[in-house]
């Protein structure tokens, strides 16, 4: 009897077809997933900030931020054409693209909305991305960018957290820069 289920177990495994790794198109999914989404993330607690902060009611400022958030967007578009296996990646790739485009463009039905400027608010979202940074490298790029956007409108507290942001994360950037470096 125990010969009998071995024998039949082991036709049941080798009729089974073999699912070979096949590296064609994960990157445009894995960029988009973890590039574009993790991006996302932080530009939604950028935009949020930066309305709270009354940035958006100058529409220079609004339009920068835009196509700024963009080209990450377009870079995903490219990298999902490029390296696209099938229709069904094609519908799930473009899906999350729209969902980051969605997000992108925020800024552009916010900059009619009227809210009381609060630039200390925009002073705080550095020294969180900075923060986040310490773990995670690429966020202090995000706290850099940030921090070199609220700086001009501050009070001068904000300015002063606005430049000791600058001040610790420039040398941070440049540590993690160098650690990839190494490693490359």
């Amino acid at each position: 009897m125990p010969l009998r289920i071995l024998l039949l177990l082991s036709f049941l495994l080798t009729a089974l077809p073999v699912y070979a790794f096949d590296p064609s198109g994960t990157r445009a999914t894995a960029y988009l997933l973890l590039g574009l989404g993790g991006f996302t993330a932080l530009n939604l607690l950028a935009q949020l900030t930066f309305f709270a902060a009354g940035f958006y009611q100058q529409t220079g400022f609004a339009k920068k931020h835009l196509l700024l958030s963009l080209l990450p967007v377009a870079l995903g578009t490219v990298l999902t054409l490029w390296d696209t296996r099938g229709g069904a990646e094609l519908v799930m790739n473009g899906g999350l693209l729209l969902v980051s485009l969605a997000f992108a463009l925020l800024p552009w039905l916010l900059i009619e909305k009227s809210v009381t400027p609060r630039p200390l608010i925009a002073a705080l979202l550095p020294v969180l991305f900075l923060a986040m940074g310490c773990f995670i490298g690429p966020i202090t790029a995000f706290a850099l960018i940030t921090a070199h956007a609220a700086r001009p409108k501050q009070t001068p507290v904000g300015k002063y957290l606005c430049v000791l942001v600058l001040c610790l994360g420039y040398p941070l950037l440049g540590y993690y820069l160098y650690q990839l470096a190494g490693k490359l």
